[in-house]
């Protein structure tokens, strides 16, 4: 926005010139009249019309170096949306990454409670034919104790799914609060260049 103001006061600087040189012009051409030299009048308006052309020379050097800021701003706006998308995509990329690495610790933990629930049946059954009193004590030990870490591997597993689906959801946010971002930055960029 500075940029725009120095331009603007530029231009009016340069028709303020404009003016002020038409005026001594016209001036000139008056005193001239008066006096009854009609040939210095001829130079005056020559004058004048060389100080409009310049004025729109100068005019068009202050266009054109409002577009290149205007074209220099929508690339630095270009190059930093493209850097912030890059930057959204790799985080969306780890976010991904550190759900499937706890997915896949959830299910090595299942199947490693699983292994366990059966290695201790399988005990259970040993027990059971060796000696049936004692066989039988084991065995609702055994049950108890398969019904806790049933529990316990539901609990857990419950817990895992829902940590992976709140970062789901989470990632989620994350995403469209960038595409919030990214519109803002397209809406700020679109008015400040149609104030430009």
């Amino acid at each position: 926005m500075p940029v725009q103001t120095s331009e603007s006061e530029r231009i009016a600087a340069l028709e303020a010139e404009l003016a002020e040189a038409r005026a001594r012009a016209e001036k000139a051409e008056r005193a001239l009249a008066e006096g009854g030299v009609g040939s210095f009048g001829v130079r005056a308006e020559r004058l004048l019309r060389l100080a409009e052309a310049e004025a729109r020379e100068m005019r068009g050097a202050a266009a054109a170096d409002v577009a290149a800021m205007i074209a220099r701003a929508q690339a630095d706006a270009e190059a930093h949306r493209h850097e912030v998308e890059q930057q959204l995509i790799e985080r969306s990329t780890a976010m991904d990454r550190q759900a499937r690495d706890r997915q896949a610790a959830f299910t090595a933990r299942e199947q490693e409670m699983n292994a366990q629930l059966e290695s201790r049946r399988a005990e259970g059954e040993r027990l059971r034919t060796a000696a049936l009193s004692e066989a039988e004590r084991i065995r609702r030990d055994a049950q108890s104790d398969a019904a806790r870490m049933r529990d316990a591997a539901e609990v857990e597993g419950a817990a895992l799914r829902e940590a992976a689906t709140t970062e789901t959801d989470r990632l989620g946010v994350i995403q469209q609060r960038a595409r919030e971002q990214l519109a803002r930055l397209d809406r700020t960029l679109g008015e400040a260049l149609a104030t430009l």
